[in-house]
Parts: C-alpha cells; sequence; structure tokens
C-alpha cells in the first residue's frame, strides 16, 4: 500500500525532526496564532504543517491558522 498525502499536519514538540531530517525539510513559513505559531513548507504536491499541540491552547484560533494555510497553499 502506497500512500500520497496532500496534507500531513504535526502536532508534536519536535518529534517531528527526524522526519523532516529525511525528507530533506528546508525552507518554511510561519504563520502566528493566538500567542503561538506554526510552521510549513510546501514540497511537491504535499504541504507539511507542524505545530504545538493544541491542548490547553486556544483551539479555535489554532484551527483557523490550520485552515488558512491549507487553502493558501493546496490548489
Amino acid at each position: 500500500v502506497s500512500l500520497s498525502p496532500n496534507i500531513i499536519v504535526f502536532f508534536t514538540s519536535g518529534w517531528e525532526y527526524p522526519y523532516f531530517n529525511h525528507i530533506g525539510w528546508s525552507e518554511e513559513k510561519t504563520l502566528g496564532w493566538s500567542r503561538h505559531k506554526l510552521h510549513y513548507h510546501r514540497r511537491g504536491d504535499t504541504t507539511y504543517i507542524r505545530s504545538l499541540h493544541p491542548q490547553g491552547k486556544n483551539e479555535n484560533a489554532h484551527v483557523e491558522a490550520v485552515l488558512k494555510v491549507i487553502e493558501e497553499t493546496c490548489p
């Protein structure tokens, strides 16, 4: 089985770095939500989003930020 997602979202605090190092994560953009930031990168047909886990944070602002990135980066 081969997976080819268009969007991959990581809600972690550093566990994603080995994966990004493996795929060659390079330039990224940031978008603020509440007093936090999420980071994103488009590579080929896939948008990668990494952000802190939203638990205990403003979840509505977080959802809005993730959706904004998806709308801007996905055709």
